[in-house]
């Protein structure tokens, strides 16, 4: 595609040599740059090794002999002469603009759902995504277990993709017949505009507690992120919120459109009334429009029962009658890495999740609690060159609700293990017999299935899903439940 018809929207400053090249991709990485290429150099990047880059700090002379051009916001001194430069006041914005307009602006065909909020982004997302696939409507589902539609599955290196990416999936999605689209959108991707332009007609909030601080600076700044997808809306746009959170009350006086609210508190427009468990099944009663309902569900947990109904609502507002979704709901097994449960040949259970913010650890715990019968054993960790303020308070809830903790590693990193773990128990009595340091996170699983009995109920947090540790600038294969399944001979 031609420059020219590339930078349809895009308001430019000041440009440098013509706009008649052909345009083969799109880069904001030196790896991803073929002949032909386009490239932005984006501020605050956010590299393979988890640090923050200007990208345009990244050009060397080899790199930049590709390059038939370059859109930037900052100066670039040593940009060779040869490259076409266009300046812009937000390269991030543009770069979204531009990659729709490469794509042939595949969004708008697609119908958005989003889902934002520290805990719950994923299942609530994947449930949204069930309830549509399983009543007829083709759609997708983008978050941070990748993209899946239809027959397909395309891993990416973050929960909400950047522009070249993203739209690249949009247009694929369409190509395949997609209408609707589910995304995870997490505070990053809202802070550095990876959705700009796209026009969500629902959109979720589930909760907000600490996290991400290292990146936010305060949790004020990480509250005002995750605002921005509420700010910006239309009359013709539906809020679903977490009404026993207090940031609903906040979102409901900058939203423009609808705003609809659930949860456990009086006063909910959707009221859980009552949540049970029976036969390893979650019974959940509402309230909603004058009706009384009751769901059952797989999934188990309050805060699941949480998930759940954030998702049946979003379904609704999409058009899907209360017996479709109560029906596909019995069909929705369990989200990898999200209290995944293991049943071991000896009697106890496995939890594996996702669980790495003191909100959801403490949630996941108590949750275990009422699934013991004898003894709640909590292997966890905290990740490296991470919020280190959040690490002795998972330390204290962990060892609070559990009967033993076993403390290990959870992605160092480039910081040293030893310091991780001390900042966790650093309010942990040092005669305390209930619990034990392990950094080989290995080790640290076997020990607590080795210590486990019939009734006693695992949980490992932290990792979920994910099936690598990062060690150093080092990623190396490791999954929580390849080690449980290892261990279990299953």
């Amino acid at each position: 595609m031609l420059l020219n018809q590339l930078l349809k929207g895009v308001f430019v400053l000041g440009e440098h040599n013509n706009f008649n090249h052909e345009i083969t991709r799109l880069a904001y990485k030196p790896e991803d740059v073929i002949d032909g290429c386009l490239y932005f150099a984006i501020k605050e990047f956010i590299y393979h090794d988890g640090k923050l880059y200007d990208s345009g700090t990244l050009l060397n002379d080899a790199v930049q002999s590709k390059i038939k051009c370059i859109i930037h916001q900052d100066p670039l001194p040593n940009l060779s002469s040869e490259i076409t430069s266009i300046k812009v006041a937000d390269s991030r914005k543009a770069m979204s603009i531009v990659s729709s307009n490469f794509h042939e602006n595949p969004e708008k065909r697609l119908t958005f759902l989003g889902v934002t909020g520290t805990n719950g982004k994923t299942t609530t997302a994947n449930l949204i995504h069930h309830f549509l696939n399983e009543n007829g409507r083709k759609t997708a589902v983008i978050g941070t277990l990748g993209a899946q539609w239809l027959n397909r599955e395309v891993q990416h290196g973050f929960t909400t993709p950047l522009a070249p990416e993203l739209y690249a999936l949009f247009r694929d999605m369409v190509n395949d017949g997609v209408t609707h689209c589910v995304m995870e959108v997490s505070s990053h991707s809202l802070e550095l505009d990876r959705v700009f332009g796209l026009k969500f007609q629902v959109k979720v909030f589930t909760n907000l507690t600490r996290d991400h601080i290292d990146f936010h600076g305060n949790f004020e700044g990480y509250k005002s992120s995750k605002m921005r997808l509420f700010k910006e809306s239309t009359k013709g746009e539906v809020a679903i919120c977490n009404h026993d959170d207090s940031v609903s009350e906040e979102i409901a006086s900058h939203f423009q459109g609808e705003s609809i609210t659930y949860g456990f508190s009086e006063g909910a427009d959707c009221h859980i009334g009552s949540y049970s468990l029976e036969n390893f099944e979650s019974l959940i009663s509402l309230s909603y429009e004058g009706e009384n309902l009751c769901l059952k569900s797989r999934l188990l947990s309050r805060f699941n029962a949480m998930n759940i109904v954030a998702a049946f609502l979003a379904a609704k507002e999409s058009g899907l009658t209360e017996e479709e979704i109560t029906k596909s709901l019995l069909s929705f097994e369990t989200v990898p890495g999200r209290f995944e449960k293991i049943v071991a040949p000896k009697g106890y259970l496995v939890i594996i999740d996702y669980a790495h913010t003191p909100d959801a650890v403490e949630n996941i715990v108590k949750s275990c609690r009422d699934l013991t019968e004898t003894k709640l054993i909590t292997v966890f960790g905290c990740g490296g060159d991470r919020d280190r303020g959040k690490r002795p308070m998972m330390g204290d809830i962990a060892l609070k609700y559990s009967d033993y903790a076993v403390v290990t590693s959870d992605n160092p990193r480039t910081e040293p293990p030893q310091q991780i773990l001390t900042d966790i128990i650093a309010n942990y009595p040092k005669n305390d017999l209930n619990y034990c340091v392990i950094e080989d996170r290995k080790e640290a699983i076997i020990s607590a299935l080795q210590m486990a009995r019939k009734g006693d109920v695992v949980v490992i947090a932290g990792k979920g899903h994910e099936d690598y540790q990062i060690l150093g600038t080092t990623k190396i294969h490791f999954s929580d439940r390849e080690t449980v399944q290892e261990f279990l001979n299953l």
